[in-house]
This record gives C-alpha cells, sequence and structure tokens, in this order.
C-alpha cells in the first residue's frame, strides 16, 4: 500500500468515526473519549520501549487499547488515536513502538493506515482552519505558528509539521524542515525563562481570540499575553502572575502566568480586561494519563 492509498481510505475512515462519535470536527478532539465511547477498553500503563499495543476482541472480551504512561500527553493522544485507528480497520494484534509520526519507516500497510488515521483523526482540516482563524493566519508562515496550532489541537509539534503538507498548508520541504528544528529554541523565543515545568512543559502566546475557545494545558505550562500587569481581573488557583520584562531593546513587556507543576487538574477560568471589556479564558489543567480511563475529561468536545 502506497502512502497516497493510507492517506485516501484514512481521511474517509477518520471522517466517519468522528460524524458516528458525534465529534465536533471544529475543535480540540478528545481521543480517549472517544474511544471508550465506541466500546474499547483504554489503558495507561508504564511500558519499555513501546508506545502502543492494541488488542482485538476476543471472545466475550472487548477489544482493548493500551497506552504508555511515561510518555507525554500529546504523544499519548497520537499513540491512542493509532491504535483506535488498527481497531477502525480491523487489524489484528499491533505492537507499535514508536509514539510521534514515523512515515518512512512505517513499511506495513496496517502501520501506514493506522499511522494516517491519527493524524486525519486529531488534525482534521476543518479544526486546523477553525484554529488558524482564531490565531488570525489563513496558514503557517513560521515555525511559531506551527507551535501554536500544535498547543490548540493537542498534538506534538513534530505531528503537526508532518501532518501541514497534507492539509495543504505548507509544502513537503518545508513541513521537513520545520519538524527538524529544535522545540526548546522554539519556546525561548518566546520566553527567556522556562516555564514551572522546565523547557519540556509549553510556552502559549495568547491571543484576545483564545477567549473563544477551552485551551487543554498541562500543569507546569506558561501563558504569556501582550498585557500589562494591571489588565488581570481573576487568577485562579493553582496559577500565578507576574510581569515579564522585553526580551530585547523593541519589545514589549508581557503579562505572564505560571501554571504549578502541582496544580491539581481541572477547568478554571482566568479573566483579563482587555480593551475595556471582559475576556474569560477556559483553561482545562491536564496531566499525562495513568491507569484505566473510564469519564470523560472535562475537556469540552
Amino acid at each position: 500500500m502506497t502512502w497516497s492509498a493510507a492517506h485516501r481510505e484514512a481521511i474517509v475512515a477518520a471522517a466517519e468515526a468522528r460524524e458516528e462519535l458525534e465529534l465536533d470536527s471544529l475543535e480540540r478532539i478528545d481521543i480517549f473519549d472517544a474511544i471508550v465511547q465506541d466500546g474499547l477498553k483504554l489503558m495507561f500503563r508504564p511500558l519499555k520501549g513501546v508506545a502502543g499495543f492494541y488488542e482485538p476482541a476476543r471472545g466475550a472480551a472487548s477489544a482493548g487499547i493500551l497506552v504508555n504512561a511515561n510518555h507525554p500527553l500529546a504523544m499519548q493522544r497520537y499513540s491512542a488515536a493509532h491504535e483506535y485507528g488498527h481497531h477502525i480497520f480491523g487489524d489484528g494484534r499491533q505492537v507499535d513502538r514508536d509514539g510521534e509520526p514515523h512515515s518512512q519507516s512505517a513499511a506495513t500497510p496496517e502501520e501506514r493506515r493506522a499511522e494516517a488515521f491519527a493524524s486525519w483523526f486529531l488534525m482534521p482540516p476543518e479544526a486546523a482552519r477553525n484554529v488558524l482563524r482564531r490565531l488570525g493566519l489563513e496558514r503557517p508562515a513560521t515555525p511559531g505558528d506551527a507551535y501554536a496550532l500544535s498547543l490548540r489541537l493537542g498534538v506534538s509539534y513534530r505531528a503537526i509539521c508532518t501532518h501541514l503538507p497534507s492539509l495543504n498548508l505548507a509544502s513537503a520541504a518545508v513541513g521537513r524542515g520545520w519538524a527538524e528544528l529544535s522545540l526548546k529554541a522554539l519556546k525561548q523565543e518566546l520566553s527567556a525563562t522556562p516555564p514551572p515545568g522546565a523547557w519540556k512543559n509549553d510556552v502559549w502566546a495568547l491571543a484576545a481570540s483564545d477567549a473563544q475557545a477551552p485551551l487543554a494545558a498541562r500543569c507546569g505550562d506558561r501563558l504569556l499575553l501582550d498585557l500589562p500587569s494591571d489588565s488581570l481581573a481573576h487568577i485562579p488557583d493553582g496559577m500565578s502572575a507576574l510581569e515579564l520584562p522585553p526580551m530585547d531593546l523593541l519589545g514589549t513587556s508581557k503579562l505572564c502566568i505560571d501554571v504549578s507543576v502541582d496544580a491539581a487538574p481541572g477547568p478554571r477560568t482566568l479573566e483579563l480586561i482587555y480593551d475595556g471589556r471582559l475576556l474569560e479564558y477556559t483553561v482545562v489543567l491536564l496531566r499525562p494519563m495513568r491507569g484505566r480511563y473510564f469519564s470523560r475529561m472535562a475537556v469540552p468536545r
């Protein structure tokens, strides 16, 4: 099976799965809830050298997916979507070692279809366009734009860069080039100091338009706004605020909202005064998943 054939099958299968599960394709897809809604068991356990595992239904036992609990949340989401792709296509037992797109090494038809499915299920064109609209963009113009898009779709930077050519939002050469860049360096362009969880956590450059939809951030992330500190109207538990000085002579100060690494997961409301009006940001704090997944996460679909 060629990659083109794999993508043709996957884009249809992903769209049909989202429609059957009544998922909102304009926003971040809750892949964990989708898997459980479809009747599969979903578990997160520490695994050595394995990103995900799919076990088809046998007798009275339902199909199940096992994901590495030691991986970052975005990688867990991609692994779960990849294994769900094996289920959708009726593949047999599968063990996958890479939690990121690995198109050059995915040689079997099953792996190519599952990888393509994960991309189209988590990053449908309508969701990418909707997020870009909120960011004031028609298409990503810089690696930083791609990073911002990845955060709002809940995927890794590498995953979005790999998928941009399929979305006709970047050339193949640009996507490959951006994917090879240092993500830490991109974060350092936004913040001279690391977020509370160190550079493994994310730095969000927020705009007023981000108040239109919930943001799924990790405990330990940093949120930046081009607003003075006196714009802050309410800061919820688990967050702290300070004003960061300009990074250079031409820069401006930024309002910095740090999310504690010890913050309890769940939704928060951050209130700011912007241009004389109240902005309410819904921030859902998340951690990497562990144990068995039962209930819906607090990220609206």
